[in-house]
């Protein structure tokens, strides 16, 4: 860990119209591992997001959320990095992720965009792919176009079902914050 903090990002679009869509599985998820925190965490608004300061493991930890709209999500977070105090290395992206099924939950490092405007944005902001990411399944359309379906609500059943996805998010984001704590 090469700062003394770490910042869990979530991607997502702000407004009621975007809350159960796909393409907020980042921002859903992150609110998941909010309520299950030990401590409850106050949101507030700055850098252009909602952003909670809080405590795991002994980690102290930023949780932020861009609100300026997915396609424009890396200049608020360039901003929260800088405010923070922290390096690539020490922020992890959530995201929704089409190449997946539904329901798998997989964490990488670096890489490329594959087409996702949230995560090209925040590669431009800051030079390069080089960060963690919990990449959210959330399946293919059978038809049609890629965008309409991101925009598009989950399912009765995916909706339901989305308990036990954040819980293997939240086993991600946990397994991440004890390897980059015994990494420093």
């Amino acid at each position: 860990m090469s700062g003394s903090r770490l910042m869990i990002v979530a991607l997502g679009n702000p407004g009621n119209q975007y809350a159960r869509t796909r393409h907020n599985a980042g921002f859903l998820a992150l609110d998941r591992f909010a309520d299950e925190l030990p401590l409850p965490v106050s949101w507030r608004t700055k850098h252009d997001g909602d952003l909670a300061e809080t405590e795991l493991f002994s980690v102290k930890l930023s949780l932020f959320k861009p609100m300026t709209y997915m396609n424009r999500s890396g200049g608020p977070l360039q901003k929260a990095m800088s405010s923070a105090g922290v390096s690539q290395q020490d922020i992890i992206v959530l995201h929704d992720e089409v190449e997946l099924p539904f329901g798998e939950v997989r964490l990488k490092k670096d890489g490329g965009h594959k087409g996702h405007n949230g995560l090209r944005d925040i590669m431009a902001r800051l030079g390069n792919g080089d960060f963690y990411r919990i990449r959210i399944g959330v399946g293919r359309p059978e038809r049609g176009e890629i965008a309409s379906y991101v925009l598009g609500n989950f399912g009765p059943e995916e909706l339901q079902s989305f308990d036990s996805v954040a819980e293997k998010v939240n086993r991600e984001i946990e397994n991440w914050i004890k390897g980059r704590k015994n990494a420093g």
